[in-house]
């Protein structure tokens, strides 16, 4: 003979541990989910508890949904850098120079993308110097952008030889670059919105800017 030691629950118990767990799940939300996740904070706890600096702000507010709704291509390798049947210069086994360009640093570089148009931005870089790099759009607008670099040639071929670096589409990126080769290094940016894009460059270490762009 067996026995049900089990304690039984009443139907009063059930709902008042439902109702119970609501409350929590409703404290919660109200003093944590909403200041960090919407940053809705109506009793002051998210500023009182850290949580409001949990809240990241959108890139784009209501009126800007098109800039990151666009309908983006896939991109793929077989579309970067030079073909194989594009001939690789001699000048790639150039050695490196004994000294490379004096460090600088240049923190606002600005680049007028017009809107459904494309323009490029590239600085001099000798062989094996090394730059870091940070873009970011005006407003959060994604553009695409494709790095590279040419070898600079006294008499270059109808078609260049060029190395991909990165492509992607962003509103923002930040990296290193040890150069493969003498020459121009930068970026292409294509911009597909509706409205002009100001990029803002920012560069730090061995390299040269042209003159004019």
């Amino acid at each position: 003979m067996t026995t049900n030691d089990h304690p039984q629950m009443t139907k009063k118990q059930l709902i008042r541990y439902v109702l119970t767990a609501l409350l929590i799940g409703g404290i919660v939300l109200v003093t944590a989910v909403l200041p960090a996740e919407y940053n809705i904070d109506p009793l002051g706890t998210g500023e009182l508890f850290g949580f409001s600096k949990l809240y990241a702000q959108p890139a784009a507010d209501e009126n800007n949904l098109e800039t990151v709704q666009l309908n983006f291509k896939k991109l793929s390798i077989e579309e970067i850098g030079s073909g194989q049947d594009v001939p690789i210069p001699a000048e790639v086994d150039d050695p490196p120079p004994a000294e490379q360009y004096r460090a600088r640093e240049d923190n606002n570089i600005e680049v007028l993308v017009k809107a459904g148009k494309g323009i490029e931005y590239k600085f001099k870089m000798l062989k094996y110097g090394k730059t870091k790099y940070e873009w970011s759009t005006n407003d959060g607008s994604i553009l695409y952008s494709d790095m590279h670099g040419e070898i600079i040639m006294d008499d270059p071929p109808k078609e260049e030889f060029f190395e991909s670096y990165t492509e992607a589409y962003s509103n923002n990126m930040t990296g290193t670059l040890t150069a493969p080769f003498k020459g121009k290094h930068g970026w292409y940016f294509r911009n597909k919105n509706k409205e002009d894009v100001t990029v803002t460059i920012k560069l730090k270490g061995q390299y040269q800017l042209f003159d004019k762009q």
